[in-house]
């Protein structure tokens, strides 16, 4: 049985929840090629992630999934990590960013975490937004 199946099939009305919502904001194809190559050891940190971040962060009221996107993006840059952030510009997108912002976000991140993480984050966006331009 897959990550994937599990959470699909959770009695847990946050994981469920969560999973929705990470289909919605990553989309279902990277959800799916995500949790299906997660499968194995490991498994419980993806229940916990999708119940706690996607289930409960994510859904809080005080910030839109606009706000959130914006919010993520910028620790992704500031922190490098690069594969998560792709993923969450195309997110971005979904959820109401324009390419402009989200590109405004990696200068931004660079005046304050440091040029080489604003460039590295940067280059990650670029990526992004080209694959986005082409499926669009």
């Amino acid at each position: 049985m897959s990550v994937l199946s599990d959470l699909e099939s959770s009695d847990d009305p946050t994981v469920r929840q969560g999973l929705a919502t990470r289909r919605a904001v990553l989309g279902e194809a990277y959800v799916r090629r995500t949790l299906e190559r997660e499968a194995g050891p490991g498994d419980e940190q993806q229940h916990l992630l999708t119940g706690q971040v996607w289930g409960t962060l994510w859904n809080r009221e005080a910030l839109d999934r606009r706000s959130r996107s914006l919010v993520t993006i910028a620790l992704l840059v500031a922190g490098g990590h690069g594969d998560e952030l792709e993923a969450h510009v195309l997110g971005g997108l979904r959820n109401g960013l324009t390419a402009e912002e989200i590109t405004e976000v990696a200068i931004h991140c660079g005046a304050y975490c440091g040029a080489p993480v604003g460039l590295a984050g940067m280059r990650r966006v670029k990526a992004a937004l080209a694959r986005a331009a082409t499926t669009a």
